[in-house]
């Protein structure tokens, strides 16, 4: 790999690595904006949940990771 970016092999894969977990987190990020955006407008629409707020927290998340597990 003379005169390239990179010494050898491992470097090569260690960036690659951290580049695919780069865009695994911008794509998370995008789909918690998503998310939070389709709420806010539920609740412009007064489609919002009523109730205690950390038992409603607690219930989105629970919904999440159903929703994760469920790949």
């Amino acid at each position: 790999m003379a005169g390239g970016a990179y010494d050898n092999a491992s470097e090569v894969v260690r960036d690659a690595l951290r580049e695919l977990q780069r865009r695994k987190h911008d794509d998370q990020l995008t789909e918690i904006r998503s998310r939070i955006g389709a709420a806010l407008d539920q609740i412009d629409r007064g489609e919002g949940r009523s109730g205690d707020p950390p038992g409603i927290v607690a219930g989105i998340f629970e919904e999440a990771r159903g929703r994760h597990h469920g790949r």
